[in-house]
């Protein structure tokens, strides 16, 4: 419970008003409670669209599950696929490309990008009414993402010599991944009852394997912001996937 606790109040804006001291250590090993968050962050998305579905014209409602997701996650991973569209592509050698996704200033690149990714889930959450189990994206997307985010930790090395994200690297640990993908899976077929979703995960995987591959042989290694890009990128592929294969 307090790693969920510890992951919640680091990768979302829900007012979980817990005061407790956290070690380093505690800090790093949160990362086994991503999983969940990834739920938590779906379930109110899925709540939300239940409540709103009857009540909003579906271009609406696609802005507010857009706002809410924006909105409850604080944007924190957003800012780390922002700086990592900067700075790889900036076309600059391996060590600028690093400085510019540390530099707080905003660029054209995470303009351009941040944008696209919006049009997509803003269409993808305009679309959900046509869909006759629209739960498999609303509750399953964050926790893909969180998901995907894990396997980078675990399995890529970092690129920087410090950095938030080397907390969770140095403390990773490789059954972290295989227990949240046996959730995963099992949570797949429960709100679906079919293998659809778990189809939409595997394509998800290996799209995301090829992107954080690149981007492991450029930087030799991820970083922080890539952990957050690649968070939002697996989500955003999942979304993509899985209003094809349920359309």
């Amino acid at each position: 419970m307090k790693s969920f606790i510890i992951a919640a109040q680091f990768l979302t804006r829900i007012p979980l008003k817990v005061n407790m001291e956290v070690s380093n250590e505690e800090f790093g090993s949160s990362q086994k409670a991503f999983i969940f968050v990834g739920f938590l962050l779906g379930g109110i998305i899925s709540g939300a669209y239940y409540f709103l579905n009857f009540h909003l014209p579906p271009f609406v409602l696609g802005g507010v599950l857009l706002l809410l997701e924006i909105g409850i996650s604080g944007g924190l991973l957003l800012d780390g696929f922002m700086d990592t569209c900067d700075g790889i592509f900036s076309a600059r050698p391996r060590e600028r490309a690093l400085e510019i996704m540390k530099d707080s200033r905003v660029g054209a690149h995470s303009v351009t990008s941040v944008t696209l990714l919006f049009i997509i889930k803003y269409s993808i959450y305009s679309s959900l009414q046509y869909l006759n189990n629209p739960y498999i994206i609303t509750l399953l997307a964050p926790a893909v993402g969180l998901w995907f985010l894990l396997f980078i930790i675990v399995f890529f090395p970092y690129a920087r010599k410090e950095g938030i994200g080397k907390f969770f690297k140095d403390r990773t640990k490789i059954s972290y991944f295989y227990l949240s993908s046996a959730i995963l899976f099992a949570a797949s077929w429960l709100v679906a009852g079919n293998f659809y979703p778990i189809v939409g995960i595997l394509i998800t995987f290996f799209a995301g394997l090829s992107v954080s591959s690149k981007i492991n042989n450029f930087l030799l290694g991820h970083t922080g912001d890539t952990y957050g890009a690649m968070a939002q990128t697996a989500q955003g592929i999942f979304m993509l996937v899985m209003i094809f294969l349920l359309y």
